[in-house]
Order: C-alpha cells, then structure tokens, then sequence
C-alpha cells in the first residue's frame, strides 16, 4: 500500500537561490537565538524571595533541607505553584 503525500515539497532551485534563502533564514535563526538568550538572562536577574520555612526534600545524597542552601526553581509562567510550595509568596 504506498502513502500519498497530502503536503507539497519545497520547489526545486538553483544553488545560488538556495544559498540566498539559507542565509536570510540563518540571519532569523540567529536573530531568535539572540532573543532566547537575553530572555533567559533576564529571568536569571528576577528578584529571590526569602525561603524562612526550613523545607526537607530527599535527594541522592539523603535529606537536603533548604537550609543546605539547595537551589529551588519556581517558574514565573505558574505563580499559583509558588503560591503553594511557598505561602508567603506575593500572589499575582
């Protein structure tokens, strides 16, 4: 039983054009790979909140508490975990 292709295949073209829509698309990649790292830096320089409820997590290593100074990352797309896991979190 053979499988029909329902979406067309990018055109057939000179090396020259090729190399034209390469570099234009090259330049966005680029372009969007810049926006992606000033965007990670910026959500590296959000402000902490102080943890003052020692919290205890299993690790490999046995219990970590956060007085261990064990990094936590709550994600500022879902304030309502952050809300949960810390209650004296500002709500939004």
């Amino acid at each position: 039983m053979k499988t029909k292709f329902t979406k067309a295949l990018p055109k057939i073209v000179s090396a020259a054009e090729w190399q034209i829509a390469r570099d234009r698309l090259l330049a966005k990649e680029k372009a969007h790979t810049r926006a992606s790292d000033a965007l990670a830096a910026e959500r590296r320089r959000l402000p902490m909140v102080e943890i003052s409820k020692a919290y205890q997590f299993d690790s490999t290593n046995g219990k970590a508490t956060t007085k261990m100074q064990l990094p936590i990352r709550l994600f500022s797309s879902s304030p309502c975990i952050a809300q949960a896991v810390l209650p004296s979190a500002p709500a939004r």
